[in-house]
């Protein structure tokens, strides 16, 4: 694993494990030590589940399993051109 993909890895995993999991579990202290203001639990765990998501494809991109040839294929097999 070169140097960019390390640090890719490395990246996903800490918005999966520490800014994702921890907006999830334990909101208000999180928010209190970024010293922002504490308001609805709701959106801010919602914003950790995307966070992980995000974080998720971060490591598949890092290992090599996803690649933008199987997602444009994906979208090109799904449009069917008009006959001219």
């Amino acid at each position: 694993m070169n140097a960019a993909r390390q640090s890719l890895f490395v990246f996903g995993l800490s918005m999966i494990f520490v800014f994702g999991i921890g907006f999830m579990l334990f909101p208000r202290p999180l928010l209190a030590l970024l010293g922002l203001t504490v308001g609805d639990d709701v959106w801010i765990r919602f914003v950790g589940m995307l966070v992980s998501i995000i974080g998720l494809y971060y490591v598949q991109v890092a290992r090599g399993l996803a690649s933008t040839r199987s997602f444009s294929g994906r979208c090109r097999g799904g449009i069917t051109p008009r006959p001219s």
